[in-house]
């Protein structure tokens, strides 16, 4: 594998994790051809939406993201993301055992980790981006989640990039 990638291989790691230059988000793909990346899409919401139960807490978990930075949203909105009724993502959420409240904390957490990794260290900025209303609330928050204040875990974990909830 190190051969093939160019690059050392972990196996039985904590996390997967591939690491590459933020430049290279920003190149362009020779390849890139805007009618067929239309016609891929069209094609994988159609699939999408004739499952609606394949993976629903992450297409939650993707659509509260999304929202991101600020509210993250409400059942009825997820349920138009996903092209559900309200009614429909309840039922599901009840057959599958998914908590809406859960699910927003567990967003909340994963993006003010992957934030305050990457070195954004105003709190009050951060609060807002992850939804809540208040700084106060947003460090109860992060001592519940952590057992440690914003600025020691950030200490701890300054730029380990290599858990990013956004593609995780």
């Amino acid at each position: 594998y190190e051969a093939l990638l160019g690059c050392p291989v972990s196996f039985g790691a904590d996390a997967y994790a591939l690491r590459f230059p933020a430049v290279w988000l920003e190149r362009r793909l020779d390849l890139a051809d805007a009618g067929s990346s239309d016609m891929v899409m069209q094609e994988a919401r159609r699939q999408l939406a004739r499952m609606p139960l394949l993976n629903l807490e992450n297409r939650l978990r993707a659509a509260c993201f999304r929202a991101l930075p600020g509210p993250l949203p409400e059942a009825a909105a997820l349920a138009g993301a996903l092209g559900l009724q309200p009614r429909q993502l309840r039922q599901y959420l009840g057959q599958q055992g998914i908590n809406l409240r859960v699910l927003h904390d567990d967003v909340r957490r994963e993006a003010a980790l992957f934030w305050l990794r990457a070195g954004h260290d105003d709190l009050a900025s951060l609060a807002q981006a992850c939804g809540f209303s208040e700084q106060s609330a947003f460090q109860r928050a992060f001592r519940r989640w952590t057992g440690r204040t914003p600025g020691i875990w950030q200490d701890e974990h300054r730029n380990d990039l290599s858990i990013d909830p956004f593609f995780a």
